[in-house]
């Protein structure tokens, strides 16, 4: 994505924190890599699963923040590599 090379992983599960409830869900996790620099950025979001009842496989999660092209998307409006 222009200068940046995004890196990401999407695990399915429970979230929970001492401020909020457990919850199911998605979590992708964003190593972000700019050219000539060595600062480590990460990016963490949390989203719906589609269906948490099923199987892995038997899912589309096409539009969730499990697909490409949505996390092509949101992270096309941040300038990660400035600064």
């Amino acid at each position: 994505m222009g200068e940046q090379q995004i890196l990401y992983v999407t695990e399915r599960g429970s979230f929970a924190s001492d401020d909020l409830a457990t919850e199911e869900g998605l979590l992708t996790l964003m190593f972000i890599r700019c050219p000539d620099d060595k600062k480590m950025r990460i990016g963490v979001w949390i989203g719906t699963d589609p269906d948490p009842d099923r199987p892995v496989d038997e899912i589309d999660f096409s539009g969730t923040i499990a697909d490409r092209e949505t996390v092509r998307g949101f992270m096309s409006q941040f300038e990660t590599c400035r600064g």
